[in-house]
């Protein structure tokens, strides 16, 4: 996730603007995490002409050293307990 917004490990760096990409806001409190980011795709932009569809996958590694909260066996089950994830997103396009 951290890495579509130009950031790595988990958005460690803290907050961060730039002009393609930047993490507006981070908050840990407890076990939540929310977090607010941004990507303009202006210098790579994403065509479609008939609709789109953005598919998020979050957690699920082969690894459990990878630091996900899960990660999948062998026989594709998904081992350890993984909490639910909350996610909103939007999107703005405009034509030119």
């Amino acid at each position: 996730t951290e890495d579509y917004f130009d950031s790595g490990w988990y958005f460690n760096a803290g907050k961060f603007q730039m002009p393609v990409a930047g993490l507006t806001h981070l908050e840990a409190k407890d076990k939540n995490v929310t977090w607010s980011a941004y990507r303009f795709h202006e210098m790579d932009p994403l065509l479609f002409s008939d609709g789109m569809k953005l598919v998020w996958r979050n957690g699920d590694m082969t690894s459990k050293y990878s630091g996900r909260k899960c990660w999948q066996v062998a026989d594709g089950k998904i081992a350890g307990h993984p909490t639910a994830s909350i996610l909103t997103s939007y999107a703005w396009v405009y034509v030119w």
